[in-house]
């Protein structure tokens, strides 16, 4: 477990409201014009991001617990040349309305009504989903109900546990405090990270621009200040079953792939075990990146995600030199493994795959016994 200062925890609080500086690339690609959508979907206005041209297949990019679309305003860009690329505020976060209550099916249901509003479903080629965190259960309950419409799902962080791992693996929740700031400066200088981790890389400016996304001004009783976009009451609002993702991830009937960070504190390797048990796909982890990977390695997730896009192209209908190009100068991945339960670890200069972990992996799979919706 990783010792976390105060400066750790709140590490924009040192910029006093000032922008941390950023490279080039990241600059780029967070002023990429985007356009703006929304969809009712049973009385909420949800919203979201487009990139790219709808005469390409679609690319779903789900954000995690309490956060919003913008989490992929540099990475979307990425994959605008071969994609219509969607990000998705899901009820009760970013500009998307509030509920009185929440299900995982209720926010599937936001998935697919923004998949068929952007035009992915009318495609001939059938799309992808690629979710964070909390967002992979939720398209989980999609791949269960429109999983033939569907090209792949990928995880990223995400952890699907068994129903008797719960009481072992409590997730973490944000708190149900409402906050009011009196100005930006001091809601930017609580922004925080949950859970939270260090960031060795110190992108903090990826941090900023997500922290500035994460908030919007409010009057309350004649005074403007800031609060938060996420609902307080989510999880108090929430009808949660752990049992339906795995069930979900026992079933899935479109290709399925995976990306952890090395470092995370929820995606242990007990649950990399337990997973791989109940699915047959390749697992990467990425070396030195917590749960919040693309946060710390952005570069390094964008190459892995085009990796298993790329090891999904050939029957997706895409032609055979898209999705190939390297995002970062030379290659950081060795070929991701053809079949079985492998995990690929991801770093500069460094290549493994656990063979000998797979060959366990396998006999689970082949022991289990896979559950039915």
């Amino acid at each position: 477990m990783e010792t976390m200062t105060t400066s750790d925890r709140y590490p924009l609080a040192a910029y006093d409201g000032a922008r941390p500086p950023a490279p080039t690339w990241f600059r780029k690609a967070v002023e990429t014009p985007y356009t703006s959508h929304h969809v009712n979907v049973d009385g909420a206005d949800i919203w979201y991001q487009q990139w790219g041209s709808a005469n390409n297949p679609g690319l779903l990019l789900v954000h995690g617990n309490g956060a919003h679309s913008h989490w992929y305003d540099f990475i979307a860009p990425t994959f605008m040349d071969d994609f219509n690329v969607v990000a998705i505020d899901h009820s009760s976060m970013g500009d998307s309305d509030w509920r009185d209550s929440y299900s995982l099916e209720q926010f599937s249901a936001e998935q697919i009504a923004v998949m068929q509003d952007s035009g992915m479903l009318d495609h001939s080629v059938k799309p992808i989903i690629a979710a964070h965190s909390f967002g992979g259960l939720i398209s989980l309950i999609t791949t269960s109900l429109i999983g033939d419409r569907l090209s792949g799902l990928l995880l990223m962080d995400s952890t699907v546990l068994r129903p008797e791992e719960v009481l072992n693996h409590p997730r973490p929740k944000p708190s149900s405090k409402d906050v009011f700031f009196p100005d930006l400066q001091s809601a930017l200088n609580r922004f925080r990270l949950l859970p939270p981790q260090v960031q060795k890389n110190a992108n903090h400016y990826i941090q900023d621009h997500i922290a500035r996304h994460s908030l919007k001004q409010e009057t309350r009783n004649g005074v403007t200040g800031w609060v938060w976009k996420f609902d307080p009451e989510l999880w108090a609002k929430l009808d949660w079953d752990d049992a339906k993702p795995w069930a979900a991830l026992g079933n899935i009937s479109c290709k399925f792939g995976c990306v952890r960070g090395g470092r995370s504190t929820l995606f242990t390797d007990d649950i990399l075990e337990s997973m791989s048990s109940q699915v047959e796909a390749p697992f990467l982890t990425i070396e030195d990146a917590g749960h919040h990977l693309f946060l710390d390695k952005p570069q390094e997730c964008i190459s892995a995600m085009r990796k298993i896009f790329s090891r999904w192209n050939a029957n997706s209908g895409l032609a055979s030199n898209q999705l190939q190009r390297p995002t970062v100068p030379g290659s950081l991945l060795g070929p991701i493994p053809q079949s079985g339960h492998s995990v690929l670890v991801i770093g500069v200069g460094l290549q493994r795959a656990f063979s000998n972990r797979a060959d366990k992996f396998h006999a689970a799979s082949r022991a289990i016994k896979r559950p039915r919706l």
